[in-house]
């Protein structure tokens, strides 16, 4: 795969050379939105990706519904609790209860 881009990319360096001029002002005028997003979006990708794998978390996390199955302080497991107190952190979780 990237020895086939490299010989493409060489492909289109000898095709440059021997177009006329203005044909080369074309190409190069075609060329400036893949060049500008080349150089400008393509590094900061992964930062987008970081920033929207942390948004989305804290989306996920913010809108979490209460199951009832984990405490919603320490995610202490409260299955067969029935005083609505949890037994590790001592949370009163009534109120999340509905």
């Amino acid at each position: 795969m990237i020895i086939r881009i490299v010989v493409i990319i060489l492909l289109g360096v000898a095709a440059l050379a021997v177009m006329p001029p203005i044909a080369r002002q074309i190409v190069a005028f075609l060329a400036l939105p893949f060049l500008f997003v080349l150089v400008t979006v393509l590094p900061c990708f992964p930062v987008f990706l970081v920033i929207a794998w942390i948004l989305t978390t804290l989306h996920a996390q913010a809108h979490r519904r209460f199951t009832g199955r984990w405490c919603p302080r320490c995610r202490y497991d409260l299955t067969g609790n029935v005083t609505g107190i949890c037994s590790e952190c001592g949370e009163d979780f009534r109120e999340h209860m509905r």
